[in-house]
């Protein structure tokens, strides 16, 4: 029976779950205990990681540590800590879901890189790279790490939500052929000789796994693979197109937070591309110092956008507050373009009455802005209004079908989590 056949007003499910033995209970126990004690560790690990990240960035650097907190500091430690929080939440809770430990690791990798970096840098200018460990730590240091989780991020991430499984038994190869080409990447990057990116002038170091003249093979190997990577990820975006089409009530809803999460990419490749475009004209016009501003609003805008997503991949699997996900729609599809044409119509009003008050008194006056404020002030809340009544035409959330969608999802969870014998979900009032 299709839940569009059930009426609001007549719900009543109860549900009794099935049995389950004391030795399959306890051992569920224990491999959530397991998986969550190895969450939580991976994220302690992660906050030494980045204390001693700061602390060597000092040591190295105590002129420049300033710049560098704005910088690769705060870039590396803070696109990592929301991923790894939520995935050692997820893996607390779903352990079964292979997203949270996904998650961790990416984490963890974008500190690792860091801490790797500045321990080379510490080792090569204080004992001439003999100290332990600075062979691992400049193999680290090729990033070879973050390639293999931002490649299991890029891919796995999209084949996986929010079930932890892939849509059906047909996309193995898909998944396959990502896994493989995420090890060829890693293999590149750690096996290819290349100077480390150490970020401090008049010290060079090389890969120590680097393959003496395999320079022309990796590049090979790496455009093809390249090119192979971008159908997996097409591929894999079309799979959440077709696990949305499919989907029904909850799994809408999860995916409706991953999508919302994603298009904050657009206005972060727009700002990027706006600000190369304009860095050659400050340049010619000798602003070069709102350079430092305008790469810092990049930063942040993509460490934003990046940030959403195990947020908002959190919240879809974690199932918390699921359903507001619609009203944040709704919201957003009224404030942005009210917000841009709010903004255009300031801008076109004071430049007329400038114009005008140029043409009558052969001067600029601070009058056009106040009258350009009053006007946007009356005309703000018809545009809203206006904009409001085409969003709720075209989207917007029907209460009473969502109710019922919560009232049978609860029922159901009590089977997969065993929480409760009998659920029962009152009517909603007509």
């Amino acid at each position: 029976m299709s839940i569009q056949s059930i009426r609001s007003s007549d719900i009543e499910a109860t549900v009794t779950p099935g049995p389950q033995s004391k030795d399959e209970a306890g051992a569920e126990r224990v491999g959530r205990r397991a998986s969550a004690w190895l969450a939580w560790t991976l994220w302690a690990l992660y906050l030494i990681a980045v204390y001693f990240s700061t602390y060597l960035v000092w040591v190295n650097n105590p002129q420049a540590f300033v710049e560098r907190i704005p910088g690769s500091l705060l870039s590396y430690a803070l696109s990592g800590l929301l991923p790894i929080t939520f995935g050692a939440l997820i893996v607390s809770r779903h352990p079964e879901n292979p997203l949270g430990l996904i998650f961790c690791l990416f984490g963890l990798s974008q500190i690792t890189y860091l801490l790797a970096q500045q321990y080379t840098v510490y080792s090569l200018r204080t004992a001439s790279g003999s100290l332990p460990g600075t062979t691992v730590a400049m193999s680290l240091a090729t990033q070879w790490p973050t390639y293999l989780t931002v490649n299991l991020f890029a891919s796995f991430v999209l084949l996986l939500f929010p079930t932890g499984r892939l849509p059906s038994p047909r996309w193995r190869p898909v998944a396959w052929l990502a896994g493989g080409l995420t090890v060829l990447y890693t293999a590149i990057t750690a096996l290819r000789p290349a100077r480390l990116e150490l970020g401090v002038d008049g010290l060079v170091a090389y890969n120590p796994l680097g393959i003496p003249g395999t320079e022309k093979l990796f590049g090979a190997l790496d455009t093809i693979a390249g090119i192979l990577y971008t159908f997996v990820v097409i591929a894999a975006v079309w799979s959440v197109v077709l696990r949305y089409r499919r989907a029904q009530d909850e799994e809408r809803q999860q995916i409706k937070w991953f999508v919302y999460a994603a298009a904050l990419f657009l206005p972060a490749l727009v700002l990027s591309f706006a600000v190369g475009l304009l860095v050659p004209e400050l340049r010619l016009a000798s602003a070069s110092s709102l350079l430092p501003i305008l790469d810092f609003i990049v930063q942040a805008s993509w460490l934003a956008a990046f940030s959403a997503v195990p947020l908002a991949v959190g919240i879809a699997i974690l199932k918390y507050r699921l359903y507001d996900i619609d009203l944040i729609i709704n919201r957003t599809l009224v404030y942005v373009p009210l917000t841009g044409i709010v903004a255009g119509l300031f801008a076109a009003s004071i430049a007329l009455f400038q114009r005008l008050a140029q043409a009558l008194t052969g001067e600029t006056s601070d009058t056009a802005i106040i009258i350009s404020a009053l006007i946007l002030a009356s005309l703000f809340t018809p545009i809203k209004n206006g904009l409001q009544a085409v969003v709720d035409k075209y989207f917007k959330e029907n209460p009473q079908y969502n109710q019922a969608t919560r009232c049978l999802w609860r029922a159901s969870n009590c089977v997969r989590t065993n929480e409760r014998p009998i659920t029962t979900c009152s009517p909603v009032a007509r």
